[in-house]
């Protein structure tokens, strides 16, 4: 395929950003794809928009890149917090627009949701990649319907030509109505309808830092109204370059946190978790 193209959304405040995405797509020799200045919070005012702010400049911003020239290739879209797999650029390289044609966007991040199936299948494409690389072959993406899967994030994704065709006009009329749900939200509730199709790459070749909720440049989110731990570290579960380490450590931080003092429930939930784990283990292990 010809060199990916695309651009990374960055606030022109967020210098740091800029400069730690810019070094990073360099390494990787991903000079096409370049920066996208974000349409800045505080420059709006939003007080007839069910959304903050910051909210409606992240919606606007992503809906400007995606409506740039329509090509014939797929176009890379990143979040200037997004974490890169050493193995993006490879992976890349052996995709073509032609096998998904009939879809808008190629997802190689998100947000999955929490259930036993999509969870199952997500790892099992992991470990297919795994076992191709441990016998010294490229590692081989599975690629999975986005329905049904996809719960929320945008941080990183491909715009196929039918989405660069056809997305523009969905996102105008989004945005002209005044957005009820923030960007990836909306994909979400598109994609769970059938007005967009869409796919989920696994593994996943680019994720959002660890606890990055906590350092987000939307001024006006509450870090506790953003799911967290369990849902984010899932996330980065399956990310082809986790830090497992890390990704421990972050979780047994969250492991110990009480959140009710209500001894019954406290239990109900330690043995709901462990029947998961008993159910997770049965489906994903090999036969």
């Amino acid at each position: 395929m010809k060199t990916m193209q695309g651009h990374y959304i960055n606030l022109d405040r967020s210098t740091d950003r800029r400069q730690a995405m810019q070094r990073r797509l360099d390494a990787l020799g991903l000079t096409a794809v370049r920066r996208f200045s974000a349409v800045d919070g505080r420059t709006l005012d939003t007080k007839e928009c069910p959304l903050s702010a910051s909210e409606t400049a992240c919606f606007m911003s992503h809906a400007q890149v995606i409506a740039q020239p329509a090509s014939d290739t797929l176009r890379m879209v990143l979040e200037d917090d997004t974490l890169l797999a050493d193995s993006l650029p490879a992976a890349l390289a052996g995709l073509d627009a032609a096998p998904f044609a009939d879809c808008h966007l190629v997802f190689l991040d998100c947000q999955p949701y929490l259930a036993l199936a999509g969870l199952v299948a997500l790892y099992q494409g992991l470990q297919t990649w795994a076992a191709d690389r441990d016998d010294g072959r490229p590692g081989r993406l599975s690629v999975f319907d986005a329905r049904g899967l996809y719960h929320w994030g945008a941080n990183a994704y491909l715009v196929t030509p039918r989405g660069q065709r056809e997305l523009p006009a969905m996102l105008a009329e989004a945005l002209r109505e005044g957005p009820a749900l923030p960007f990836d939200l909306w994909l979400g509730e598109r994609i769970g309808d059938g007005r967009i199709a869409a796919r989920v790459l696994a593994p996943f070749l680019a994720a959002p830092a660890l606890g990055n909720h906590e350092n987000s440049t939307m001024a006006d989110r509450d870090p506790q109204d953003v799911p967290r731990a369990f849902e984010s570290g899932t996330r980065a579960l399956f990310f082809v370059d986790a830090d497992l380490d890390a990704l421990e450590r972050f979780m047994r931080q969250e492991l110990g946190a009480r959140r009710t003092d209500d001894r019954r429930l406290r239990l109900l939930a330690a043995m709901a978790g462990e029947m998961t784990v008993h159910d997770f283990v049965l489906a994903a292990r090999p036969k």
